[in-house]
């Protein structure tokens, strides 16, 4: 389990590479350095399955050797009502005092500030342990008690005493105690919530991660785990940012002569700042053409790296999709191996016949299958197969 924490951190660390868009949109919004945003977050996936440590958790698998600690006074464990998350939950709580000590250094107390710090910590913590996709259950967390032993608190601060030394965190924690900064947090905190999802998923891939049961120090996994996460999130695309062709004009790209709004379309001054374009114009003047120029100039200025289309209903979006079908190669990349994706979303869209002549059969899932723990709670792989099998969500 320990490993499984270190390959899920590795994986997060690729995800949120210094010079990744994501990253520096993240950090300057939270206004810390890429490298400081990276270090917290890194930091606190390797804490996303804390309730594994539970015994009842780990009373699911034995040896018949007896190499593992025995469990001897606490509940089967109970993945419908007390799942991991909710544990590991109960757990944070638990040695959150533990934590101010030893992981962030803070001696003395301060009450509005320990408060601070605390609710802040709760938003990232929230994010992290609620890797399962959906917001953790806090009723009653003293009822979890049941499900655990004093064992595993014990566990939990030798795990993250050792984290402390191969993680080296790197973040101002002055920045965690200012209240302000948790509204910036809650703000951003979907996109950290799935950063978190996505790093569990590909942290859990046994192709690439397999079960290692062999003693060592985290510190040695720790080098190797990280180059093993570059080859995983390289077999997704996840990190490949399409080749954006260059634009050159509206005639070239759509064979006839610019409106005046196309016009200005294809001139206005960008650079690679956020920016927000509001075009309004009589019918026929070629609003669409020149929103896919102003998409085609902001991507290749390295702005975005995709773009979408919301539509009212499924007939304008069935419309739309037909245009945007024969053009986006015109904006993209298609000479490698792979064409860059296209998907039409609603509910519908297999009655499409441009949709469906454009689906093509890539596949983010792991070569291998993992069993689930039990009966009421399954693995992250199970977990990410099952959303990739709802057609509405699946990557093309």
């Amino acid at each position: 389990m320990p490993y499984h924490c270190m390959d899920v951190a590795a994986v997060g660390k690729v995800l949120l590479a210094e010079d990744k868009l994501l990253t520096k949109d993240l950090a300057a919004f939270l206004e810390v350095t890429p490298k400081q945003l990276q270090s917290l977050l890194v930091f606190l996936l390797a804490l996303h399955d804390l309730g594994k440590f539970a015994s009842a958790f780990q009373k699911l698998y034995s040896t018949p050797n007896g190499e593992l600690l025995k469990i001897e006074s606490c509940f089967d464990y109970d993945g419908k009502n007390y799942r991991h998350d909710r544990m590991g939950l109960y757990f944070w709580n638990s040695l959150l005092e533990d934590f101010f000590t030893v992981v962030l250094g803070i001696d003395g107390y301060n009450r509005r500030t320990h408060a601070d710090t605390s609710k802040n910590l709760m938003v990232l913590m929230n994010c992290m342990l609620g890797h399962h996709g959906e917001p953790i259950n806090k009723q009653d967390p003293q009822s979890i008690k049941a499900f655990t032993e004093d064992q595993n608190l014990i566990a939990i601060r030798e795990f993250y005493q050792e984290l402390i030394e191969v993680l080296k965190l790197e973040f101002p924690i002055e920045k965690l105690a200012i209240k302000a900064w948790r509204r910036k947090l809650e703000l951003v905190s979907w996109q950290i919530a799935g950063i978190a999802v996505l790093a569990d998923w590909i942290g859990s891939d046994r192709y690439f991660f397999t079960y290692k049961s062999s003693p060592g120090s985290l510190n040695e996994y720790w080098q190797l785990t990280q180059q093993i996460a570059i080859k995983a999130v390289n077999s997704t695309d996840l990190d490949k940012a399409p080749l954006v062709k260059p634009f050159i004009s509206i005639k070239e790209h759509f064979g006839y002569i610019a409106t005046p709004l196309q016009q200005w379309a294809e001139t206005v001054e960008l650079d690679n700042s956020p920016q927000l374009f509001i075009l309004e114009d009589v019918t026929g003047a070629g609003k669409t053409e020149a929103a896919l120029a102003l998409t085609h100039r902001l991507m290749a200025t390295g702005s975005a790296d995709g773009f979408y289309f919301g539509l009212p209903t499924m007939a304008t979006s069935n419309a739309m999709f037909s245009r945007v079908a024969k053009h986006y190669l015109e904006m993209l990349d298609s000479t490698s191996d792979k064409q860059p994706s296209i998907v039409l979303a609603h509910g519908a869209r297999e009655m499409n016949n441009v949709f469906s002549n454009a689906v093509r059969d890539a596949k983010f899932t792991s070569t291998y299958e993992d069993q689930n723990y039990d009966n009421t709670d399954s693995t992250a792989t199970a977990q990410c197969n099952q959303w990739l099998a709802d057609s509405r969500k699946k990557l093309y």
